[in-house]
C-alpha cells in the first residue's frame, strides 16, 4: 500500500475561543467562535506558483495527470527548502500564524516565510487524475473552469491501511481501504481553494458497492489525516464514490462556502465528516448529499475506544443543507463527541435535521452540544436520536452502552412531517437533556419518547411526551 507525507497552506491567524456559560439550570458548552484571519498570498509571478500546464498537464478526461500533480508537489518541497533570500517578498516576511488552544487557554506562534509557500495551480479546463498526495505550506488553487476529475481505473487507486480508530474497513472487514482522490498525511498550513471542482466520478464506485463487487472500502474525495491548519473554501466537490470531505485526527480546521453535491441514490456518499477533530468550523456551505449533510464521528467500537480520540470543539452555523439526512453525531463515536455548537442552519427537504445515532457496542459518549436557532422546510423528522442505530461488526457487546448527556434544542422552528423520535436505550443517565425551549414544528405526528429524560422543557410544540420530563 501506498502513503504519503505532507500538505499545504497558507498562513492563517486563528483565534478560537470557546465560550462556556454555566448557569444554575444550563451547565454545557454553548459557544464556540473561531477566527480565522489570511494574510495576503505570494502572487503568481512569484517563483514558487506552479501552473501545472506548464509542467506537462493536459486537459481531457482520458490523460492521467497525477504524475504531474507528483512533479510539481515534489517541487513546492524542493523550493521551500532552497529559495535564495532574494525570493523572499519582504513585504510579508512578518507574517505569522498564531493559534490559542481552548482548554490551555495558551498560544504559540510560529512564522512562514512566503517563500515557503507554494500555490499550485489548476487552469481551466477538465483535468482527469488518479490519487496524489499533498505537501505542507501549499494552496490547491482551482480556477472558476477548473475540474479535477477523478479516474475511473480503480486498479490506480492504492490501498492504505484502514483506520485505527475504525481496527478495520467501514465496508468491507479486512485491513485496507483505497487511498481517496486528494490525500493529505501529516501536513500543515493547507489551503484547497478557489471556484472549480473536485469531481470523484463517483458512478463507477456506486454501481460496484450496489453490485457487491468491491474487495476494499471506498475511498474519500478529499481526506486529511494527522493535519493541521487547514482551509478548504469555494470550492464545488461532487460525485464522490464515498464520504466528500473527511479530516481525520486532525486539527484547527476552516471549512466555508463550499458546495457539495452527490445524487440521492449514491450510496453513503456523506457531505462533511470531521472524525477525531478538533478545533473545526464548518460554515456557509451548500450541501446535497446520499447520506449525512454533515456527520460528527470519533472512532468505531472497540477500536475506537482503545484509540480514544474524541472530536471536539466543534462549531457548525449558517450552513445550506438540500437532499441529505440533515447533521448528525455518529453513529462512529466511541471515541467520544463533546463541545459541539451547531446554530443557524436551514434543512430543505432533508430526511432529519437533528440527527444522533449510536447503540449498544459503540460505548463513547455525547456531551456538552447545542442545537439552537434551526428553520426546516420540508424535513421529514425534526429531531431523531436513535440509540439502537445498526449493530456492532462483533457480537454486540450490550455492556458497551453510549452515554448521552448536557444536550440543549432551542429555538428550533419549520415544517416536518414528524415532530421527532427519542429511541433511547434504558439505563439511568444513558440519553438526557438539558433543555428544550422554544421548538416550534408544524407537523403531522407528535414526539415519540423511549428512555429519553428531559431535566426542563419551556414552550415546545407540539408537547412533549410526558413520560420523557424529569419531575
Amino acid at each position: 500500500p501506498t502513503r504519503s507525507t505532507t500538505l499545504m497552506s497558507p498562513q492563517p491567524s486563528v483565534l478560537l475561543t470557546t465560550i462556556t456559560t454555566t448557569t444554575t439550570t444550563l451547565l454545557l458548552f454553548t459557544s464556540l467562535l473561531i477566527i480565522i484571519s489570511f494574510s495576503t498570498t505570494v502572487s503568481s509571478s512569484s517563483s514558487n506558483f506552479y501552473n501545472i500546464v506548464h509542467y506537462g498537464a493536459i486537459a481531457n478526461e482520458t490523460f492521467d495527470n497525477a504524475p504531474v500533480f507528483k512533479k510539481v508537489i515534489k517541487l513546492c518541497e524542493s523550493d521551500r527548502g532552497t529559495l535564495p533570500e532574494s525570493h523572499v517578498d519582504k513585504r510579508h516576511a512578518s507574517n505569522k500564524a498564531s493559534v490559542s488552544h481552548p482548554r490551555t487557554h495558551g498560544s504559540h506562534t510560529h512564522e512562514i516565510s512566503p517563500a515557503a509557500f507554494c500555490t499550485i495551480y489548476v487552469p481551466e479546463g477538465t483535468f482527469m487524475t488518479s490519487p496524489f498526495n499533498l505537501t505542507s505550506h501549499m494552496s490547491l488553487k482551482l480556477h472558476e473552469k477548473a475540474i479535477i476529475f477523478g479516474s475511473s481505473d480503480i486498479s490506480k487507486y492504492p490501498l492504505i491501511p484502514a483506520l485505527p480508530s475504525f481496527g478495520r474497513g467501514r465496508e468491507i472487514d479486512n485491513q485496507w481501504r483505497y487511498s481517496a482522490l486528494i490525500s493529505g498525511f501529516h501536513v500543515k498550513n493547507v489551503r484547497i481553494e478557489g471556484m472549480g471542482t473536485i469531481d470523484g466520478n463517483g458512478m463507477v464506485w456506486w454501481k460496484l458497492r450496489i453490485e457487491k463487487k468491491l474487495e476494499y472500502t471506498r475511498g474519500r474525495l478529499v481526506e486529511f489525516l494527522w493535519s493541521e491548519d487547514i482551509t478548504i473554501s469555494h470550492v464545488t466537490m461532487k460525485n464522490s464514490p464515498f464520504w466528500t470531505l473527511h479530516p481525520v485526527y486532525s486539527k484547527n480546521i476552516l471549512i466555508e462556502f463550499v458546495h457539495i453535491t452527490n445524487p440521492v441514490i449514491s450510496p453513503n456518499t456523506d457531505g462533511i465528516d470531521p472524525n477525531s477533530c478538533e478545533n473545526v468550523v464548518i460554515r456557509h456551505n451548500v450541501i446535497s448529499a446520499g447520506d449525512d449533510n454533515i456527520s460528527i464521528k470519533s472512532g468505531w467500537d472497540d477500536a475506537g475506544m482503545l484509540f480514544n480520540m474524541p472530536s471536539r470543539n466543534i462549531s457548525i452555523y449558517q450552513n445550506t443543507l438540500f437532499v441529505g439526512d440533515g447533521i448528525a453525531i455518529g453513529s462512529e463515536m466511541s471515541g467520544g463527541v463533546e463541545n459541539v455548537h451547531i446554530h443557524d442552519n436551514v434543512y430543505s427537504a432533508t430526511v432529519n435535521a437533528v440527527r444522533l445515532k449510536t447503540g449498544y457496542g459503540r460505548g463513547g459518549y455525547i456531551r456538552n452540544v447545542v442545537w439552537e436557532n434551526e428553520s426546516l422546510d420540508g424535513v421529514a423528522t425534526g429531531v431523531f436520536f436513535n440509540m439502537h442505530y445498526g449493530t456492532s461488526h462483533e457480537t454486540k457487546n450490550e455492556t458497551l452502552i453510549p452515554k448521552l448527556r448536557d444536550i440543549t434544542l432551542q429555538n428550533l422552528h419549520g415544517v416536518c412531517v414528524s415532530a421527532g423520535d427519542f429511541v433511547c436505550l434504558p439505563g439511568v443517565g444513558n440519553c438526557e437533556l438539558r433543555l428544550m425551549k422554544d421548538i416550534s414544528f408544524s407537523s403531522v405526528h407528535p414526539w415519540r419518547c423511549e428512555n429519553v429524560v428531559v431535566h426542563e422543557v419551556d414552550n415546545v410544540h407540539p408537547k412533549m411526551c410526558e413520560s420523557s420530563l424529569r419531575r
